[in-house]
């Protein structure tokens, strides 16, 4: 389904006329107009919630030649399409470590600072966020439309219905986008299996204990997510 699908399916939950034909400004009617305003930022949440199967990437970075930041060993400039990172590993040990990107790494001004040498990373792309009229080749899941739908429709109803009643519509939409994206974060994490992780002795010294803090060795990890924003700056 498209991004006009979407948001046309949106202004139908509302009662509103389904007739939204741009959603990057171009349909310059009421509803179109409302349309390129909140669909960013609805997109936005969508992809920020979860890593979802069809944004998932995979890149193998390039040292830069010049580090700033001294804390680190390494800096990568990461790829124009990241948004949020959920692995970081030594091309050299893609198989065997699967670490959670969690303590590992400190992002700056689209530059990722690491002491991993040949990075690896696995990140969530915000490419369908900047291509609007491409969805991802292998579609949305229907949840995923309905929460997308439902969370637009929470905005529409704001704009466009006025008042208190607009308000009420507002937070009636907004109480009904929340389960609609649970049920479509664990539909989509059927599509990702994590094997649990084992670290050998030799690559935790060579990569440097801090990077597993509270892990011994022989311990594993099982979880796989995407990071939180405290490393982030």
């Amino acid at each position: 389904m498209t991004s006009i699908q979407i948001a046309n399916l949106a202004l139908a939950k509302i009662g509103e006329n389904p007739d939204v034909t741009d959603v990057t400004g171009l349909d310059t009617s009421l509803h179109g107009t409302y349309a390129a305003l909140f669909y960013p930022q609805a997109m936005g949440i969508m992809l920020n919630a979860h890593a979802w199967s069809f944004a998932v990437e995979t890149a193998t970075l390039t040292a830069e030649s010049t580090n700033n930041n001294p804390l680190w060993w390494y800096a990568y400039q990461l790829p124009s399409d990241f948004l949020n990172l959920m692995l970081v590993v030594d091309a050299n040990f893609v198989e065997q470590a699967q670490q959670p990107a969690d303590s590992n790494f400190s992002i700056e001004s689209n530059v990722l600072y690491t002491n991993i040498n040949n990075a690896v990373i696995t990140y969530v792309s915000n490419a369908v966020a900047a291509s609007p009229f491409t969805p991802p080749a292998q579609g949305f899941s229907a949840l995923f439309v309905e929460a997308l739908a439902t969370l637009l429709a929470a905005y529409f109803a704001g704009a466009i219905i006025k008042g208190a009643e607009g308000a009420a519509a507002f937070q009636k939409y907004m109480q009904l986008f929340e389960p609609a994206l649970a049920s479509a974060m664990a539909n989509d994490a059927q599509y990702r299996k994590v094997r649990p992780l084992y670290i050998p002795e030799a690559i935790r010294a060579r990569w440097g204990y801090g990077l597993f803090p509270g892990l011994q060795a022989g311990e594993t990890w099982a979880e796989l997510g995407p990071v939180g924003s405290n490393n982030i700056s």
